[in-house]
């Protein structure tokens, strides 16, 4: 019947014609897919984060994020998929329209009121992982009473920790709030230097509602503990009573209180803010402690500044579908167009009722990870601006959605996504300790040297590997590509991307083993290692005592806490210079050492800021500047001082060399620190894991961003490969050099 049937070459050049054609049509849905995830992912996350209406408190995002993937899946056409997607999203909220043939959603409000939005100052709504710090999330403009968290009161109550060292506290009691809002009970206890030792506040577990609800908390009191602090916490511009409230000294093995209430007497208590209300509803003896609470009405606001800053945003934003029709989102509405009535509330909770991980594919999982993530950084990362092809990244991880199969491939792919974002505080980890792998350590120490990695420190006895022997391939990979492939699981700086691949190569399962193909001095050497140190090997790591030259004393701030700093600073009185280490991470006595070299007070301000988005897809504007605020402390140190930095220095250690530069307290000698600081907000994802993140922009010494550069050193030094070998500190080295052409 077919000619070409009956011809083998015929039938064959059909198929070599067909086969392009499959493949071509296999593509092209493929990438039509992949449009149509990005369009879910990248439209949910402007209305659950942008939308003031109350439903998005409501839904389960995670089931309206899957509903939407089925949508995009197994939609016929764009134009089918694009209308049921904006069905679907429309049910949510006020005024979300599909191609809307008038004028944009319309706002008639009242001249008195106010317009509905969100205010994010960071983020501090799921999937944020709820923390005291400088972030919150809110809805102004509302009229149903909402939880604004610098509306707050706190009762304090404190008790002598002197004659309970060793024991146990519980801090018990009951609270109900009839008008909305949250309330807590928290216990900490504290050193002599106001030092947190143990602390309890309840954030994920919060009273909330009209009906009593009971709490108890359990702190450990240390040996060094000098108070035991305890009292309530009221969120929002509410009332909360509080009864049955009482301290006990706790049986751990008996599980029970063991003596009546050691609560303070109330003229013991204080209040903040001050203006907070109060009373004592009972006795404080027999049934424990019963309180009222409350909170100051419109104890806090936007500064001004950024309200007329909101006020000038937009009111509606527009997304073009797939099928090229526009999808209208209000991200302001009036009052009474932002409430969710009883009956829309339980539509809502029957069409987006919790969705269960479990019924996911690991794949299936990771999409919705991806899915949660990406909006969060598109939207509120601060330095936004810097990811230009972020939209790509999304594509380009849905294209590896089809390779992940288990836990390991989907942890990377998402630390491959967040690699694009050039962030060195990113981290992605199990959300469950229980999930968290064992590992162990090889005994060696490696750094990149001259383009190389070189084994720079060695701890065993084994003659088949040796200090300044380069690495020529890791477990049969040739190096270099080994370093690629890892580097690429990182974000930050290129210099402290590498930092964390040298630890990926260090670290490993227990007992397990490495083999590495070495380079000394033109002899190819195999060396095979096994993972069964329980430390990190580094070069002049903490602890570090090198030998001084007389009058010069060297300091190791790394992991350097304040009552070992006050040991040592009698004996940097008299000293000719001083070396501080910085190679790392400081202690505590990181802060204080810097009040020992002021002259004056500090004047770096606003150095530290928290952004709010005033529009979708990064549009940030300042919402609060934080600074540190030093003051000369004495003893003031007059000698001449250096610090020791490479790109180990993050974060909290670029803070402090920050401060040395601007105010000019010492000389710095080495390497550009790791370019990531700035408090961090954890996210914390459907899938099981955990990201972190920076939070806020943070600007260096000279008022510039130093994100994913770090700060510069004043005279740059580096190790090399000779001087490892030799067994030198090259960095330290040039340090003392410098001193010395100072001293003299």
């Amino acid at each position: 019947m077919f000619r070409f049937l009956r011809d083998g070459l015929t039938g064959i050049a059909f198929a070599i014609l067909l086969m392009p054609f499959n493949d071509a049509l296999a593509i092209s849905t493929e990438n039509r897919n992949h449009a149509r995830l990005k369009q879910v992912v990248e439209t949910v996350g402007v209305i659950r984060y942008f939308h003031p209406h109350e439903a998005v408190t409501v839904v389960d995002w995670n089931r309206v994020l899957n509903d939407g993937f089925e949508l995009a899946l197994g939609a016929e056409d764009d134009a089918a998929f694009s209308e049921s997607l904006a069905r679907m999203l429309g049910s949510i909220g006020s005024g979300i329209m599909h191609n809307p043939d008038e004028q944009p959603y319309g706002l008639s409000c009242a001249s008195s009121e106010r317009l509905v939005r969100w205010v994010h100052e960071g983020l501090d709504v799921p999937p944020a992982v709820r923390l005291q710090g400088p972030y919150s999330s809110y809805r102004i403009g509302t009229h149903a009473q909402q939880i604004n968290p610098r509306a707050y009161a706190i009762l304090a109550m404190r008790i002598d920790a002197e004659d309970w060292h060793g024991e146990q506290f519980l801090f018990e009691g009951e609270a109900r709030m009839a008008d909305g809002g949250e309330a807590a009970l928290w216990i900490r206890v504290d050193d002599a230097d106001g030092e947190v030792l143990a602390f309890e506040n309840m954030n994920e577990r919060r009273f909330s509602g009209p009906d009593w609800q009971s709490r108890e908390l359990i702190v450990s009191v240390d040996d060094r503990a000098e108070s035991i602090n305890m009292g309530l916490v009221v969120y929002g511009d509410v009332s909360a009573e509080f009864r049955q409230m009482r301290l006990h000294v706790y049986d751990q093995r008996e599980r029970q209180a063991m003596d009546d209430s050691l609560l303070p007497a109330s003229d013991q208590w204080t209040f903040t803010p001050v203006m907070a209300e109060f009373g004592l509803d009972s006795d404080e003896t027999g049934d424990g402690v019963a309180v009222s609470i409350t909170a100051p009405a419109d104890s806090y606001l936007p500064d001004q500044q950024l309200l007329e800053q909101l006020d000038q945003a937009p009111t509606n934003w527009a997304i073009e579908l797939v099928d090229g029709s526009t999808l209208q989102i209000p991200i302001a509405l009036c009052p009474a167009q932002a409430e969710l009535d009883v009956p829309a509330r339980e539509r809502l909770l029957a069409q987006f009722p919790p969705f269960r991980m479990d019924t996911l594919s690991v794949a299936e999982q990771s999409r919705l990870d991806l899915a949660t993530l990406w909006p969060v950084m598109q939207h509120f990362y601060p330095y936004r601006d810097k990811m230009a092809g972020w939209s790509d990244a999304l594509a380009r991880a849905f294209e590896q959605l089809e390779a992940v199969d288990g836990r390991t491939d989907h942890r990377q792919l998402l630390q491959r996504l967040l690699a694009e974002v050039e962030d060195g505080h990113v981290n992605v980890r199990e959300t469950d300790a229980e999930m968290v792998e064992d590992t162990a350590w090889l005994p060696i120490s490696v750094l990149k040297l001259g383009g190389n990695l070189v084994i720079t420190s060695v701890e065993l006895d084994n003659a088949d590997i040796a200090v300044g022997d380069r690495i020529v391939t890791i477990d049969g990979e040739p190096a270099a590509d080994w370093l690629e492939k890892t580097l690429a699981l990182y974000s930050g700086s290129t210099h402290w991307r590498t930092h964390r691949a040298i630890r990926d190569l260090l670290q490993g399962a227990p007992d397990s083993d490495r083999s590495f193909q070495l380079d000394r001095d033109g002899q190819m050497v195999e060396a095979h290692l096994r993972f069964e140190h329980d430390r990190q090997l580094v070069l002049y790591d903490p602890g570090y005592a090198p030998s001084m030259p007389d009058g010069i004393v060297y300091v190791d701030l790394r992991g350097l806490d304040n009552e070992q700093w006050a040991e040592r600073l009698p004996g940097l009185l008299d000293a000719r210079g001083v070396v501080f280490d910085l190679r790392g991470y400081p202690g505590a006595a990181g802060f204080t050492m810097l009040g020992n070299l002021l002259a004056s007070n500090d004047d770096f301000t606003g150095w530290m800021q928290v952004l709010t988005p005033r529009a979708p897809d990064g549009d940030l504007v300042t919402a609060a500047t934080f600074e540190w605020s030093l003051v000369p402390n004495e003893p003031r140190i007059d000698a001449p001082v250096v610090f020791l930095t490479d790109q180990r220095a993050i974060s909290y250690a670029e803070s402090v060399l920050g401060m040395v530069k601007y105010h000019q307290l010492g000389t710095i000698i080495g390497s550009n620190t790791a370019g990531a600081n700035g408090n961090v907000i954890p996210l914390m994802l459907p899938g099981g894991f955990t990201v972190l993140y920076t939070g806020m922009r943070v600007y260096g010494p000279d008022g510039e961003i130093f994100h994913a550069h770090g700060i510069e050193p004043d005279v740059r030094a580096l190790p090399t490969s000779e001087s490892v070998r030799e067994g030198r500190d090259e960095v330290l080295e040039r340090a003392l050099k410098y001193l010395g052409e100072v001293i003299q």
